[in-house]
């Protein structure tokens, strides 16, 4: 009878019904703490109401719905400590109060009496990843997993509301999940992936706020738990009557409520609308479209902390391989030198359809690098060679400053070329110094070879460029016959995009050099451009 007057909006009624229980039942121990906690269930949907509404003297309100919600659900725990809702919803109380401290607490509390929820696992890992705390989040969510039965570990590592068409095509064989999860990764090296570690904060998040309780139904089948899911927190929320509208920056999602307290539908795309509409009895969907057209949104933690790194990634045909030469460069300033003696260096490689084919995580010595000295600073240059099958890859590289916390990376994708019959043309490598290890070299192996991925020189370096060439016609006597020849200009203000001067993004055959201005000591300074060249013949 309670549910039913509470479903019904008889608050008052409803209320004084579950007193009638405590009071008529004093040895029933399980209806008590029943009676409690529904009474704190109904005040924590008034107190969720309130809390983050943009109006101006709730706070008062929300304040008292609080401290009921709280004082209700510790008595439903007093009456029946095995009675595990309260517990849930208590530490939903202490979350949305900022003390997930307490939300770890209850967590607890009931993993000791059932070492078997799952639940109780997830909530915990919401209660440490709230914190910032990745690591013990992270172990949490794992157990969790392996502690829930197939159909809810589907359900938590979906990826249904978070994929786009291209993403579903990418895991529709083995391992694709990890595929999708894999892109997605805001920072390799650390031992865990962000953006998946959210998804689970996200499900297990809408399943402790938006399940239906009235009716069974938990949180990420609901209109907002799957919007929450898609997009994260809102960016804030309005409620007018029974139609409440998250905003997320550039569009809104809007809900309506149904004939339970809580039950949440997509709404019209503005209350103009809704309202014109409410004369016809039609309801335009808008909120549902605009939550199947909007892209979902992962929050990567490490944002305000990356840089991009200047780079140079260049192929060179190896008969069925690939050799890719890798080179980026880190800036001194971003790392703590008076603090650091080493830092941590990642390079990592996938396929096209980001199955892991190179990777490396390690701590450099600031010492092993080579420097270069620009205007722009003191830089340390970091290269390596790999040798690999003939494919397109995601190239990835990042770099960390423990003591800061500042990331340098970039990404890029790089495809790979065979050699021909006829004649053609590796990627051109620029480089600050060649030193040649042997008389008369013969290939690659043959000499040292500093790269420049800073493209950027002064006017009394010498500018060094490696590249290969491929189909040269050999005489009777294995020699060819061959002239190379460059231009070296000015280009039109039109041609220069100074965002090619950070990195290097494209395979290039011709170069054009620009001017950066006057050092101090009077010189001027050049940087380099690669051109894309017309089709080679």
């Amino acid at each position: 009878l309670g549910k039913l007057l509470w479903s019904q909006m008889f608050w008052y009624n409803g209320n004084a019904q579950y007193e009638m229980v405590v009071e008529a039942f004093p040895e029933d121990r399980q209806a008590i703490a029943k009676a409690h906690y529904w009474m704190g269930y109904y005040v924590l949907q008034g107190f969720l109401a309130y809390q983050d509404r943009l109006v101006m003297g709730n706070e008062e309100f929300s304040e008292a719905d609080r401290l009921k919600a709280i004082l209700s659900f510790k008595k439903s725990i007093v009456a029946d400590p095995n009675f595990r809702d309260p517990y849930y919803h208590l530490g939903l109380v202490y979350l949305e109060s900022n003390q997930p401290d307490s939300l770890i607490y209850y967590a607890r509390q009931l993993i000791q009496r059932y070492p078997e929820d799952a639940q109780a696992f997830l909530f915990c890992g919401l209660g440490y990843q709230t914190m910032g705390d990745e690591l013990q989040a992270y172990e949490f969510y794992t157990t969790a997993l392996q502690m829930v039965s197939p159909q809810d570990r589907k359900m938590l590592e979906s990826i249904e509301y978070v994929a786009t068409d291209a993403d579903l095509s990418l895991i529709e064989n083995d391992g694709g999940m990890d595929r999708f999860w894999q892109q997605k990764d805001p920072l390799l090296l650390t031992t865990f992936n962000e953006s998946k570690m959210d998804h689970y904060r996200r499900v297990a998040y809408a399943n402790l706020r938006f399940s239906r309780i009235l009716r069974g139904i938990p949180g990420w089948q609901t209109d907002q738990g799957k919007t929450y899911i898609k997009f994260g927190p809102y960016f804030s929320r309005s409620v007018y009557e029974r139609r409440e509208t998250w905003h997320y920056g550039d569009f809104r999602i809007h809900f309506r409520s149904g004939s339970d307290l809580d039950a949440w539908y997509f709404d019209g795309e503005d209350m103009n609308e809704a309202a014109a509409s409410l004369a016809t009895g039609y309801w335009p969907d808008h909120g549902r479209i605009h939550f199947q057209k909007q892209p979902a949104t992962f929050h990567d933690p490490y944002r305000a902390q990356k840089y991009s790194m200047p780079y140079q990634v260049a192929a060179f045909p190896m008969q069925d391989s690939i050799r890719l030469a890798v080179a980026y460069a880190i800036p001194v300033s971003q790392v703590d030198v008076s603090q650091t003696d080493h830092i941590d260096e990642g390079l990592f490689l996938f396929d096209a359809h980001w199955d892991s084919v190179y990777r490396q995580g390690k701590k450099t010595y600031v010492y092993e690098y080579k420097t270069q000295r620009t205007p722009e600073g003191l830089f340390w240059i970091s290269q390596c060679e790999l040798v690999l099958p003939q494919d397109t890859y995601q190239v990835v590289a990042e770099v960390g400053d423990y003591k800061t916390g500042m990331i340098g990376t970039f990404r890029m994708v790089k495809e790979g070329f065979s050699r021909d019959t006829i004649l053609t043309m590796s990627d051109p490598l620029l480089a600050s110094k060649i030193d040649v290890l042997k008389p008369y070299p013969e290939s690659f192996q043959d000499l040292d070879i500093t790269q420049n991925p800073l493209r950027t020189f002064r006017q009394s370096d010498f500018l060094h460029l490696y590249f290969e060439i491929y189909g040269l016609t050999h005489d009777d006597f294995g020699r060819t016959d061959y002239d190379v020849s460059y231009r070296v200009g000015w280009p039109r203000d039109e041609e220069v995009d100074a965002s090619l001067f950070l990195a290097l993004e494209k395979s290039d055959a011709q170069l054009l050099i620009t001017k950066s201005g006057l050092a101090p000591d009077g010189f001027r300074n050049y940087q380099v451009n690669y051109v894309l060249p017309e089709q080679p013949h």
